[in-house]
C-alpha cells in the first residue's frame, strides 16, 4: 500500500488526522525546493514530483471514500469500473426514497423533504454505526468478509451520498 508506506504508517481504513497532519508537515519540510537549494536541479525536480505525490496521497488519505476505494482497489477487493452490487431491500428502499424526494421536489414540500433526508440521515447514520468496529482495524488484521462488508459499505454509501447532496 504505497501511500500508507510514503507516510509511514500502518494501513487503516480510518486514519488520525493529527497523526497524518504531522507526518504531510514533515514530509513537506523535507520534499520543499525552498529547503534543497544547495542541491542539484535533477534533486530538485526528484523533490517536486516527490512533493507532488506526497500531497495527492494526503489528500486521498484526507478523504474516507476515496481511501476506502484505494485499499480495497489495492487488496483485489473492487475494479475499475465495477459496477455496483446492491441488495434487492436496500436498493429498493432508497429508490422508494429517491422517487418520495422528487415529488416533495415537485409539489415544493419542503417539509417532506426535510422527513425524508432526515429518514436517509439515519440510515447512513446506521451504516456508520454498524461498522465502526471494523474501522477501528488495521487493513491487515480484516478478513476477507469484512472486507466484503466494507465493499458493501462503500456501495450503499455512494447511493446514499447521491441523494444527500440534493439536500436543500
Amino acid at each position: 500500500m504505497k501511500i500508507f508506506e510514503l507516510f509511514d504508517i500502518e494501513p487503516r481504513f480510518v486514519v488520525d488526522a493529527a497523526l497524518l497532519k504531522n507526518k504531510w508537515l514533515q514530509l513537506s519540510k523535507q520534499y520543499h525546493p525552498d529547503y534543497l537549494q544547495q542541491a542539484t536541479e535533477w534533486e530538485q525536480a526528484d523533490a517536486l514530483q516527490t512533493l507532488a505525490e506526497i500531497n495527492k496521497a494526503y489528500k486521498l488519505l484526507q478523504n474516507k471514500t476515496q481511501l476506502i476505494e484505494y485499499i480495497l482497489s489495492e487488496k483485489g477487493i473492487i475494479q475499475a469500473g465495477e459496477k455496483q452490487s446492491i441488495e434487492p431491500q436496500f436498493l429498493a428502499s432508497v429508490m422508494d426514497a429517491n422517487e418520495q424526494l422528487a415529488d416533495a421536489e415537485f409539489e415544493g414540500d419542503t417539509a417532506a423533504q426535510q422527513e425524508i433526508f432526515s429518514e436517509l440521515e439515519q440510515t447512513n447514520h446506521e451504516l456508520e454505526t454498524s461498522m465502526a468496529a471494523i474501522f477501528k482495524k488495521t487493513v491487515a488484521s480484516c478478513t476477507q468478509e469484512e472486507l466484503l462488508q466494507i465493499k458493501q459499505y462503500l456501495f450503499h454509501k455512494k447511493y446514499l451520498a447521491r441523494i444527500l447532496e440534493r439536500k436543500i
